[in-house]
């Protein structure tokens, strides 16, 4: 689900997790000389992965206050954010965007010219630079809002495919029905068409749709189709995508231009009524237990540290998932990984 873990009002926090149990949060965040923002969003983020919640975070030109050409300010300011979330925040990162929606309409790169599909490529390997060394972090591909078939998707598609490095494209598909509802066809056709348009440049990529939604409002669709989208949404599955993002949480993370416009995103409106699509949407999380704030060994690494304390040390920070097969500590010893396999467990120092 998409929210902003900068502001109050619009953050997704863990009682909203257990009743809605999204195993996914995405969010921006900005820059600013006190790094304000970034910090409100890492203890957001770290309050929701203490529960199991994947954070993917949106880091744009409005994250590293730079412009898309401007690569070594992009890196620099990545390198420092996720600094911060390893060193202050127990690593609740996992997942990087690095532009979002960049074929949006007027947008050039910073410095009068249009944006390329060579550009995007560009800063996603960047950005997967900076993630080497940073365990359990991904970086998946540029955002972008146009048709799957565009010659900036398509081509950028192509270029990502071509080097291996990125694993995930990211899109996303408003205005389309999924599995048909609100409506069969919708606005722009349906998204199973679209992800097989997509399909066709983008080798063995999967997809990650970060974000798709449903207004009630514009176009007189009413809450309960909004709720039938949902609905569909959380049910849907596709061997070529791997995760869908809602947007939104509510109202206040759209936008007030579209909102006046009646695209009433969210599950819950602006005076923190829910609405039906609120009921609706499951993410199928299993909600963790809140870890303690001071880091401790817990389950399997507790064994394993009681069986050689010198070895292990004393811990850093809570264990965490960067994989569903994967389990991380950091101690004072070293940075201990736990991965179960398909003929038993490995242990990795």
């Amino acid at each position: 689900i998409c929210h902003n873990g900068t502001w109050p009002q619009s953050r997704l926090t863990p009682g909203l997790v257990r009743r809605l149990r999204p195993a996914l949060a995405r969010s921006i965040t900005y820059a600013r000389p006190d790094d304000s923002s970034w910090r409100a969003t890492l203890g957001a983020c770290r309050d929701l992965a203490e529960l199991g919640v994947r954070n993917l975070i949106v880091f744009n030109t409005e994250a590293h206050g730079g412009t898309l050409r401007d690569l070594r300010r992009a890196q620099e300011q990545l390198v420092r954010f996720l600094r911060i979330a390893r060193d202050e925040y127990g690593s609740p990162v996992h997942m990087v965007e690095p532009i979002n929606e960049a074929d949006t309409r007027g947008w050039d790169d910073g410095e009068g010219h249009p944006i390329t599909a060579r550009l995007c490529a560009e800063i996603a390997h960047a950005y997967a630079d900076v993630s080497m060394d940073y365990r359990g972090v991904e970086v998946i591909g540029p955002s972008f809002l146009g048709g799957p078939s565009s010659d900036l998707v398509r081509n950028t598609a192509i270029l990502l495919a071509a080097t291996g490095r990125i694993k995930t494209f990211a899109i996303h598909m408003y205005g389309r029905s999924i599995a048909g509802q609100p409506e069969p066809g919708w606005i722009w056709g349906t998204v199973e068409q679209g992800i097989e348009e997509l399909s066709q440049h983008l080798g063995d990529m999967q997809i990650d749709l970060t974000e798709a939604g449903c207004w009630s409002q514009a176009g007189a669709l009413g809450e309960p189709k909004q709720a039938d989208f949902v609905r569909a949404l959380c049910a849907f599955q596709h061997p070529r995508v791997r995760s869908i993002y809602y947007f939104a949480l509510n109202d206040w993370v759209t936008p007030d231009a579209e909102l006046a416009a009646g695209k009433d995103w969210g599950l819950i409106d602006r005076d923190g009524r829910e609405k039906p699509a609120f009921a609706a949407f499951d993410g199928g999380l299993i909600v963790r237990k809140s870890q303690p704030e001071q880091p401790v060994f817990v389950l399997g690494f507790r064994k394993m540290a009681a069986l050689d304390p010198p070895l292990f040390g004393q811990p850093l920070e809570n264990e965490f998932g960067p994989w569903d097969f994967q389990q991380a500590q950091r101690t004072t010893t070293g940075y201990f990984v736990w991965s179960k396999l398909p003929r038993g467990g490995s242990l990795s120092f």
